[in-house]
C-alpha cells in the first residue's frame, strides 16, 4: 500500500510538472524575423494569376518586432499588411498552447477570397507558418481569364530570428 501510494504521488507530480513545460507559452526573441517558404502549391489559378504568384515572394520580407508577453501574431504581422485594401478586421485566435489563426474573408465583384493563416512558435527562435488562399470567380470572370472556378494556392515555411 504505501508503495502504491508512493508510486501515484511521483506519478501526479511527474505529471504536473510535464503540463506545465509542454504547454507553457515560448516567448520569441525580438529582433529580425526572416520567412522562409518551404512548400508552394497553386491549382486552378487563371494563367496570368499563375505567373503572378509564382513571381511574388510571398512573406519573403524580413521585418524587425519587438514582441509583447503573453506573444500576439499582430506584433510580427501587421493587420494592415494582411488585408489587401488595409480595412479587414484581422482577429487571431489562439487555437492552442503557441499557435494562432486568422481567416479572412472578402468579396469583390465577380469573386470571393478566403485566406487563412497559421502560425505556431515553436521556439524562441523559429515559428512555424501555413497559409491557405482560395478565390471563387463568377462564370463571367472565368470566361475572361480562363482557369478554374477555384483557385487555390497553399504555403508553408518557417520564420526564423535572424542574429543581426
Amino acid at each position: 500500500m504505501k508503495n502504491k501510494k508512493l508510486f501515484l504521488i511521483l506519478l501526479s507530480t511527474s505529471l504536473a510538472i510535464l503540463s506545465t513545460l509542454s504547454f507553457a507559452d515560448i516567448h520569441p526573441k525580438n529582433g529580425n524575423w526572416q520567412p522562409e517558404i518551404n512548400s508552394y502549391d497553386i491549382k486552378g489559378c487563371p494563367p496570368m494569376m499563375r505567373s503572378a504568384f509564382k513571381k511574388e515572394k510571398l512573406y519573403s520580407k524580413s521585418k524587425k518586432a519587438t514582441f509583447s508577453k503573453p506573444f500576439h501574431p499582430n506584433d510580427l504581422f501587421d493587420p494592415k499588411d494582411m488585408s489587401p485594401d488595409g480595412t479587414e478586421d484581422v482577429k487571431w485566435i489562439k487555437i492552442n498552447p503557441n499557435e494562432w489563426k486568422t481567416t479572412l474573408h472578402m468579396g469583390q465583384e465577380g469573386m470571393t477570397m478566403d485566406m487563412t493563416w497559421n502560425i505556431k512558435v515553436t521556439s524562441e527562435t523559429t515559428m512555424d507558418m501555413n497559409s491557405h488562399f482560395s478565390m471563387n470567380f463568377s462564370k463571367e470572370m472565368l470566361t475572361m481569364m480562363g482557369g478554374a472556378s477555384e483557385c487555390k494556392v497553399d504555403s508553408s515555411g518557417i520564420i526564423k530570428h535572424k542574429n543581426n
